[in-house]
């Protein structure tokens, strides 16, 4: 939240949104916004861009789109521009690695407006640090599973090597499966 308030106020833009790239689905889905008005925020919240669209095939293959004029773009339906009032955008991949995690997007609602090379510049700088941010949360939460299940492990092999009668053991063994999974 506090980093797209700031990219807001820096750019400055009205709207900035995430995007998290969901590879088994093959599409970009929202995962945080700010200056979606509060009626549009449901429709924001289910909008998604997959396969075949050029916007997705574009952010997937790495590339930044610039979009000042939206009345003259292909990227994406023009129902998209007119349902939510954008003139002009701004997405970049969130990329670390050669990895796609998703999309950060700036929306200016303000006919006119282009966006400068050198905010371009900025967001695609703001966005390297998000998707880093993003794959250190990623790599955390999967050391917590992965300690999840060591600890699990650990606690029936001490059940298993304390029990020496076989039916004791099995019973045992079934209970403690059973609360670890």
């Amino acid at each position: 939240d506090r980093v797209q308030r700031r990219t807001a106020a820096l750019l400055p833009c009205d709207h900035v949104v995430t995007y998290y790239w969901e590879p088994l689905r093959s599409t970009f889905r929202n995962i945080a916004h700010y200056g979606t008005p509060p009626e549009m925020v449901a429709d924001a919240v289910a909008l998604e861009f997959p396969p075949g669209l050029s916007i997705t095939d574009e952010l997937t293959s790495g590339k930044t789109v610039v979009i000042n004029d939206v009345t003259h773009q292909q990227m994406l339906p023009p129902t998209i521009p007119a349902h939510f009032g954008i003139c002009a955008f701004i997405a970049v991949p969130l990329v670390v690695r050669g990895r796609v995690l998703g999309a950060f997007v700036a929306i200016s609602v303000t006919p006119g407006w282009e966006f400068r090379p050198d905010q371009v510049q900025l967001l695609e700088r703001i966005a390297h640090n998000v998707a880093v941010a993003i794959e250190t949360t990623e790599l955390y939460r999967a050391q917590q599973e992965e300690a999840q299940i060591a600890a699990a492990l650990a606690r029936v092999g001490r059940e298993m090597i304390s029990l020496r009668d076989t039916p004791l053991l099995l019973d045992r063994l079934c209970q403690l499966t059973t609360e670890v999974l």
